[in-house]
Formats: C-alpha cells, sequence, structure tokens
C-alpha cells in the first residue's frame, strides 16, 4: 500500500513538473513571438503604421461626434475666415498661430463660409493631433530602443485625454505637435549644430500659437547648455543664434501686437492674473490693476497662500491628463531617466509647473498642461520597459501591462464618447434658441449673455453680442448694461456650464419668476420643454427703467 501511495505520490509530481515545463514552453514561446514584433523589420513596420492608422481613426471619430464647435475653437475659425479675407487684425488675447494654419486648408478646401468650413478643421484638429505620433516615435527611437517606442506609441494611440483635446479643436494638437518636434530637433543637435537653430526657429511658432510659447526659450538655453559637451564643434556663442533665431521668428508677431495694441508684448489676459476670483477675472467690467496696487493691498501671507494654492493645482493638472497608473510609472520615470539628453522633459514641468501656478489660483485650464502629456508617456513607457526587462517573460509582461492600460483608456474613453454626444445634444438643442434670435432680432440689437454667445454668432455672424456683468444686484447689473445700449437680456442654465444664475447671482430672481421688473419683457422661453439647455430672453425697455 505504501509503495501504491508512493508511485502515485511520484507521479503526481511528475505530471506537475510536466506541466510546468509545458506551460513555461508556452509562455517562452508567446514571449519569442511578442519579441519578433520588433526583432523583424516588416512585423516592426507594418505593426506601427497600424497603430498610427487606428490613432488617426479614433481622433476622426471623436471630432466628429460634435456637428459644430464653440467658444475658442469657433474664434479661431472665425480669425482664420477673417486672414483669408485679407484681416490680420491679431486678438488681444488669443494666439494667431492656430488660424493661419487653419486658413491655409480653408483656402484650399473650404467655401469661405463657418459653418460648412467647421468640419474641414474638425478633420485638421484630428490629423494634427494624430501627426504628434511621428516625432515621439522618433524621440523615443533615439533615446532608447524599438521596445521603448511601441510601447510610448501604443500608449499615445489610445491616451483618452489627448484624443479628447483633439476633437475640441483647439490649440492643444497644433501646440503639441510643435513642443514634441523641438525636442526631436534637439536630440538631433547632437549630430550637427544647426539643428540648434532649426530648433529654435520651430520653437519660436509656439508663440504664435498661444503666448504661453515665450516659456520655450528658456527651457532651449538650459536643455542645451546641459547638453553643450554632445554637441559637436560647441561655441559658447550658439546660445546667442538660440536667442536670436527664436526672437527673428516672433519679430513679425512682435509688430503685428505692437501696431494693433502699442506695445509688442500686449496680452490682454494678463491683466486678470491679479484678480481676487475667477469670477472677478472674467467679468467684463473687471479693468484689472497695476502689480504695485496688488502689492499694497495685499500681504505676503496672502500672496504666499496664493501661490502655494496655485502650485498645488498645477501639479495636480500636470498628472490629472492621464490614467492614474500612467501617471505612476511616469513619476518613476522621472527619476530613472534622470540624464542630460532626457533632462528637456525635467525642465519643461518644472517651469510650466512654477509658470502656471499664479494662473492656476484663478483659472484651472487642464488642457494647458495636455502638450506635455506625450513627455510623461515617454517616462512611463521606459518604466514598463525597465520593469518587464527585470521579469523571466519580457514581452509577455509588457504585453500584459499595456493590455491593461488600453483598457482602462477604452473604458475612460467610453466615458467621453458619452460626454461628447450630451454636449453635441446640448449644444443641438441650444442652436434652436440661438435660430430663434437670428430670425426675430435685427442685427444691430445688442444682446447681454453669460453663456451661450458663441452659438448666437453661429447662427448670426453681424449679431453683438455682449458678456453679462458681475454686479452684486440687478439695478447694478442693468445699469452696466444700460451704459452699452443693450436690447436683450438672455439668461438660461448654462447647457453643459454651470447656470448662468450661479455665475451671475443677481440673475436668479429673475430667471425663476421670483421678481421680474416691467422693463423686462419675456419674449422666448424654453423651460417647459424638453430641451436640454434652458433659456429665457427679456427685451429691455429703458424707459421704464428707473435709475
Amino acid at each position: 500500500m505504501k509503495e501504491d501511495k508512493q508511485s502515485k505520490a511520484i507521479d503526481l509530481n511528475k505530471i506537475t513538473i510536466r506541466l510546468k515545463e509545458c506551460i513555461s514552453s508556452v509562455l517562452s514561446w508567446i514571449d519569442s513571438v511578442l519579441g519578433s514584433i520588433t526583432q523583424k523589420d516588416v512585423i516592426f513596420y507594418t505593426f506601427i503604421i497600424a497603430l498610427f492608422v487606428i490613432a488617426l481613426a479614433i481622433r476622426i471619430h471623436f471630432s466628429f461626434i460634435h456637428t459644430i464647435i464653440r467658444e475658442d475653437a469657433l474664434f479661431y475659425l472665425s480669425t482664420a475666415e477673417h486672414i483669408l479675407q485679407g484681416d490680420f487684425t491679431l486678438p488681444s488675447d488669443y494666439g494667431i498661430g492656430l488660424p493661419i494654419w487653419e486658413s491655409i486648408f480653408i483656402w484650399l478646401l473650404g467655401s469661405g463660409e463657418i459653418i460648412k468650413d467647421i468640419s474641414i478643421v474638425k478633420a485638421l484638429s484630428a490629423i494634427t493631433g494624430a501627426l504628434v505620433f511621428i516625432p515621439i516615435a522618433l524621440i523615443t527611437k533615439r533615446l532608447f530602443n524599438r521596445n521603448v517606442m511601441i510601447i510610448c506609441l501604443i500608449l499615445f494611440t489610445f491616451q483618452p485625454w489627448m484624443i479628447k483635446n483633439a476633437a475640441i479643436a483647439g490649440t492643444e494638437p497644433l501646440f503639441t505637435l510643435i513642443l514634441v518636434t523641438t525636442f526631436y530637433l534637439l536630440l538631433k543637435s547632437t549630430d550637427h549644430s544647426y539643428y540648434l537653430l532649426l530648433a529654435s526657429g520651430v520653437a519660436g511658432l509656439l508663440y504664435w500659437v498661444r503666448p504661453n510659447g515665450i516659456l520655450l526659450l528658456p527651457i532651449l538655453l538650459i536643455y542645451v547648455t546641459l547638453i553643450r559637451k554632445d554637441i559637436p564643434k560647441w561655441k559658447n556663442r550658439y546660445l546667442s543664434y538660440i536667442t536670436i533665431v527664436f526672437i527673428i521668428v516672433l519679430f513679425p508677431y512682435l509688430c503685428l501686437t505692437w501696431l494693433e495694441y502699442g506695445s509688442p508684448t500686449y496680452y490682454d489676459a494678463s491683466t486678470y492674473l491679479l484678480a481676487e476670483s475667477t469670477e472677478q477675472a472674467i467679468s467684463p467690467d473687471y479693468e484689472g490693476q497695476s502689480i504695485f496696487q496688488f502689492l499694497a493691498t495685499y500681504s505676503p501671507t496672502y500672496m504666499l497662500k496664493r501661490e502655494l494654492t496655485g502650485l498645488f493645482r498645477a501639479l495636480n493638472a500636470a498628472i490629472s491628463n492621464m490614467l492614474i497608473p500612467t501617471a505612476g510609472f511616469a513619476i518613476i520615470g522621472l527619476i530613472y531617466t534622470f540624464k542630460r539628453k532626457c533632462s528637456f522633459i525635467h525642465i519643461t514641468y518644472g517651469i510650466w509647473i512654477l509658470c502656471f501656478s499664479w494662473v492656476m489660483y484663478l483659472f484651472v485650464p487642464f488642457r494647458y498642461f495636455i502638450p506635455l502629456v506625450p513627455f510623461a508617456i515617454i517616462l512611463a513607457a521606459f518604466t514598463i520597459f525597465k520593469v518587464s526587462k527585470e521579469t523571466k517573460f519580457k514581452y509577455l509582461t509588457i504585453s500584459i501591462i499595456l493590455i491593461f492600460l488600453v483598457a482602462l483608456s477604452g473604458a475612460q474613453l467610453v466615458k467621453f464618447d458619452k460626454n461628447l454626444q450630451y454636449r453635441a445634444e446640448t449644444c443641438s438643442d441650444g442652436l434652436q434658441w440661438a435660430r430663434w434670435i437670428s430670425t426675430n432680432v435685427e442685427p444691430e440689437q445688442s444682446i447681454a449673455i453669460r453663456e451661450g454667445g458663441d452659438l448666437i454668432g453661429l447662427c448670426s455672424p453681424k449679431m453683438t453680442t455682449k458678456s453679462i456683468p458681475l454686479c452684486d444686484n440687478l439695478s447694478a447689473t442693468m445699469k452696466a448694461l444700460q451704459a452699452e445700449n443693450t436690447n436683450y437680456l438672455v439668461i438660461g442654465d448654462g447647457g453643459c456650464d454651470l447656470p448662468d444664475w450661479e455665475r451671475r447671482p443677481a440673475l436668479k430672481e429673475v430667471y425663476f419668476g421670483e421678481y421680474c421688473p416691467e422693463y423686462l419683457g419675456l419674449v422666448y422661453s424654453n423651460i417647459n420643454s424638453d430641451s436640454k439647455w434652458k433659456m429665457q430672453i427679456y427685451s429691455i425697455n429703458w424707459s421704464k427703467f428707473d435709475t
């Protein structure tokens, strides 16, 4: 009996060992197959091309969920149309780089009508966002190897927040493309020094897209100083050349700004930075204050608290545009890649966070950190490769991590898809009252509105709209509107934004019918309908307004 039990135990042990060997053989085979993707050129480049096609297809899909564009994107398109008509008037608080980029393609493919040209801008935004794929591939191949390159490109292809921002048709896709291309050109400068001049010229274009592109100049100078020993025939005067080329690229823009506003560095939004709150900053009646007035008004304790609050928000923004696991890998990668060649990423993150910390106290524009996401993806890809390299089945481990991250990305993209669908339906309902205004209100009439003025402009470009000022009460609000000869007051639930009465508390009693003075006559209301964007429109009879 004992011999039988021992023989059975021996047999089970043999079976277990054999089974483990089989599993190990299968896993080894799978690992070798996965490894062949990077080892065989045909498979490698086919896989890369397929990834790019997928990246482009996803971005095009999300770009066309919305049939229209709004706010900043609509403003840029309108500016592009003006450029085609020979009007190069500079916006006071926007860059003109994106409108110029859009105008090229509208000139080639468009009709000159905003509504008809929206599809061109949407497709262009998706394509521009997908093109970031190329410099990312070149950077990772140069810094690391094919394995890191594939990991990075997979993460980029399915990166939810970059896909979402490409769909909005704002400045982020173009800004990101220029920024990442600049880094690649700087890496190429170790082959030949003339790439330094090319990099500084390309970096100068960032200022055309958005004024915060000026941050690239100190980043360039610091990074080049660090890698100077790797640059052939390095001369200290190269730093001056970089600065000169950067300024030459900026010079036409600075001249246009000087001609338009009397100062080459004029930027209207800079007057908001010393406001006490977001609502005060965006209120049309806020005149701003000088730095001396600000310093005389507030204590050092207040300013320190404000800076620390903004710094915390900036740090949060730097990681909020990524999935938490990807952000975790990226943070570890900051330590792993702490060397000269990769320091461009570290310097850029540091300067971006410090310079935006004051802004972030008032505004939390997470999208301003979207251009830095490719760098975080590069760091995360390197970390994943380095961690997986220590395991027995390297490529299998990488695949499991990527499948997990892509699955998380897919879940986030489903959320974004639903959110964009809801916004599309809301804006479609908003177009109903906007069309009513375009049909029933004369173009020379002036309309005060807090949220949705861009929809009115889309339906009736000649209509004059203005933002409702932030005042303590309704009487003060109406006095401000009277000074601007306003004819209509529009109050709504904000659509996808906060309700107007939360942004402008003085309007609440009018919207809910608690108090409606006789000088306000209700001419349109859809609050009893199933519209997703409720709105009430009042005509103003100033003869009945008692000042």
